[in-house]
């Protein structure tokens, strides 16, 4: 097992002056799903409001600078192999893990570039993940928690909780998206102990609906807001209130009405629900990165709300995640399964062994070749990685 503490980190750090120790104001964000939503609609918020954003989060999609976002722009191919250069021989001393290298890397871009606010995004878990080196943050905010990375972090979801938790430090405001029954009294128990106000969905703040606009409830206050045009799905309503609730009760970035509503309706991150187009096929096709039971109760949600035809499910996943779980969920609205290798990973399940959990599923070797045997609409999903070939259809493929 891959071993989780803070020291070799923190001996990188210390041996580059200390740039966490150098950040703009932190917003600090941990859970299973929904991080980089969450993030997304502060970040969109924000910017609409004129403030200078930082954000760190993963994986990418396409390019490792998608990480790394620096005032309002991803870290540049110039910036990036700089800093690489510059920190390997550190990272090699250290025996930083990739992710802590990507870390380091992100410290010293954050430090060097003047911004307003940082937005951080746990890797993975939250006490010893690498992010957690920041001594302080202006709030930590937790999005729902629910199984992954089992390996890692646990077991059972008090196990996980209790490691997604470590991000709360010391009298800093904690604002929590609804939780499971397991999951509350351990971030209450933790929030108390630092002296850390908790502010959680249903109690600090709730959300209502109507056909052409959503409210949202504080308790000395109501707003009415325009559905995300961008970022699709009722759950993307959870993670744009954990956005605003927080920004609103920390207000220390000012903002009005209308940037929060500009903020909400043009927000967007690719790989969530994303309707593609991969020539020459006419089927509709989605995209999702989503890989955990969690997100395909979302996936079931969205296109259970559409009432259409069943899908036929494209899937690649790698063997640290559960297959089972995720596929049976699925099972709700697939009328056809077809498995696919994820191209150049080693950490790949092959068709035959996600077959195991369903053995009716037919079996392709690449994309391609499961879009041609593809019967209905399709939908993508399984795992980030898959993004390479969704989005950078084959040579043979494009007109």
């Amino acid at each position: 097992m891959f071993d989780l503490s803070l020291y070799r980190i923190e001996k990188a750090l210390a041996a580059t002056d200390n740039p966490h120790l150098h950040l703009p104001p932190t917003i600090h964000v941990a859970g299973t799903n929904g991080k980089c939503s969450t993030i997304t609609f502060m970040r969109s918020i924000l910017e609409n409001a004129g403030y200078k954003v930082h954000q760190f989060t993963s994986p990418h999609l396409l390019r490792v600078n998608e990480r790394i976002y620096l005032a309002g722009h991803d870290i540049s191919d110039e910036k990036l192999n700089e800093l690489f250069q510059q920190l390997v021989p550190v990272a090699k001393e250290c025996e930083l893990s990739w992710f802590e290298f990507l870390t380091l890397i992100a410290m010293k871009a954050f430090a060097d570039v003047p911004a307003d606010v940082l937005l951080l995004e746990t890797g993975l878990g939250g006490e010893f993940d690498a992010t957690n080196v920041i001594p302080h943050s202006v709030a930590s905010v937790i999005t729902p928690i629910s199984y992954d990375h089992k390996q890692y972090l646990g077991s059972t979801l008090t196990e996980i909780a209790k490691a997604k938790a470590g991000i709360i430090k010391q009298n800093v405001p904690v604002f929590s998206a609804h939780q499971e029954d397991e999951v509350k009294p351990i971030l209450l128990q933790k929030a108390r102990y630092l002296n850390s106000s908790l502010h959680e969905e249903n109690k600090g703040w709730n959300v209502s609906r109507e056909q052409n606009q959503w409210n949202l409830h504080f308790e000395n206050e109501s707003m009415t807001l325009p559905y995300p045009q961008k970022l699709l799905g009722s759950h993307q309503l959870q993670n744009a209130a954990l956005a605003i609730s927080t920004l609103k009760t920390l207000n220390i970035f000012p903002l009005t009405h209308s940037h929060i509503c500009e903020g909400i309706r043009s927000a967007y991150m690719p790989g969530r629900l994303m309707p593609v187009k991969i020539l020459p096929y006419e089927s509709e096709i989605w995209f999702d990165g989503g890989h955990n039971p969690a997100a395909a109760e979302v996936l079931v949600d969205f296109f259970k709300e559409r009432k259409e035809k069943p899908l036929t499910c494209i899937i690649g996943m790698l063997n640290t995640k559960n297959p089972k779980d995720f596929i049976d969920t699925l099972k709700l609205i697939t009328g056809q399964f077809i498995f696919i290798p994820i191209s150049h990973n080693s950490l790949s399940l092959s068709p035959a062994d996600l077959c195991v959990f369903e053995p009716q599923a037919l079996q392709a070797e690449s994309l391609r070749e499961a879009l041609l045997k593809a019967k209905d609409n399709v939908l993508i999903c399984g795992s980030f990685y898959l993004a390479s070939e969704v989005m950078v259809p084959p040579t043979e493929n494009k007109q």
